[in-house]
């Protein structure tokens, strides 16, 4: 049998009303004091007299009569109260779902900020991970720049961050995951340093491969900018692939960070040197925006990002 037209949900009705006030009609029935109630949901008593007003004005009844220092129900509130909590149950048992994020049927696609060194150390681990984890969950890396975090992360383009720790605003949130260090590849039986250690002569003195990409200089060159040193680079591409295909077929160096050369393949046809500086890299960090703290989805990633960062560090 089909409603009639007056016993039929208008949605159009409801549009217009704003159902945090049927927490408060629950309230003060429970309460049976405007005050208690108001205290019960950290509401003001004007705060809590305006919601009253609504609901009468929304239910054409006045829903509780004064008896004393209590709110008693009218009929009309007795009648619908049951319907009224049963409805606030189910909408926070599907808001509840909805708070929660359930790796293995989820299909979602998370957006990345992250550098080509960032890129190679955290991707195919977490690639990886996730094909097994959760195979719905997608992944697009967009190369986002040390001063670009704040925006980034505040508009929505991207959702975490892996970068280089640098200063950030009090809406940004972070938390460092691994210390990293400048080491430097030669290929095995390089003419001068095969078998040997690298100094500083050395180090200037050879021909050099930058993996630039567009951002420029590396650590290594502000490094030895600063004192006054310069290296000499023959060669300035784009992918550390490029360059690990140049040095294994010459003997130009590449300076790279020891988390990156922890991930290239061909690591038994190198051999790595320390920098022959005291250069520390600022820590690797993972950043999020602040209103994404507890959201289930990007707090399941940033967990699973330690957890993959951990496992390399104690590896």
């Amino acid at each position: 049998m089909i409603d009639s037209p007056e016993k039929t949900p208008s949605l159009k009705r409801l549009r217009r009303q704003d159902l945090n006030l049927f927490v408060v009609l629950d309230a003060i029935y429970r309460e049976q004091s405007l005050t208690a109630a108001g205290e019960r949901l950290g509401l003001t008593q004007p705060a809590m007299s305006h919601a009253l007003r609504r609901l009468r004005e929304m239910m054409g009844d006045d829903l509780f009569g004064r008896q004393g220092a209590s709110m008693t129900p009218t009929p009309f509130a007795r009648n619908i109260i049951s319907d009224v909590r049963r409805a606030l149950l189910i909408l926070e048992g599907r808001l509840h779902e909805q708070r929660r994020f359930d790796p293995v049927n989820a299909n979602q696609i998370f957006r990345l900020g992250l550098s080509e060194r960032t890129e190679i150390i955290l991707l195919p681990n977490l690639i990886d991970w996730l094909g097994r984890e959760a195979p719905g969950v997608s992944v697009v890396s967009t190369d986002t720049r040390p001063d670009g975090i704040e925006s980034g992360l505040a508009n929505g383009h991207v959702d975490l961050v892996l970068e280089a720790s640098v200063p950030v605003g009090a809406a940004i949130r972070r938390r460092m995951l691994a210390q990293d260090e400048l080491v430097v590849a030669v290929r095995r039986g390089h003419s001068v340093l095969s078998g040997r250690s690298l100094s500083l002569e050395q180090y200037l003195a050879l021909n050099h491969v930058l993996v630039a990409g567009n951002r420029g200089a590396g650590v290594e060159d502000h490094e030895l900018s600063r004192r006054g040193l310069r290296r000499t680079v023959v060669v300035q591409c784009q992918s550390h692939k490029s360059a690990l295909e140049i040095i294994l077929h010459s003997d130009i160096l590449l300076t790279l960070s020891r988390l990156e050369a922890e991930t290239i393949t061909a690591a038994d046809e190198l051999e790595f040197h320390p920098f022959p500086l005291d250069a520390p890299m600022p820590p690797l960090t993972l950043y999020w925006h602040a209103s994404m703290q507890d959201d289930p989805a990007n707090s399941w990633l940033r967990q699973a990002i330690d957890l993959l960062m951990l496992n390399d560090k104690t590896a």
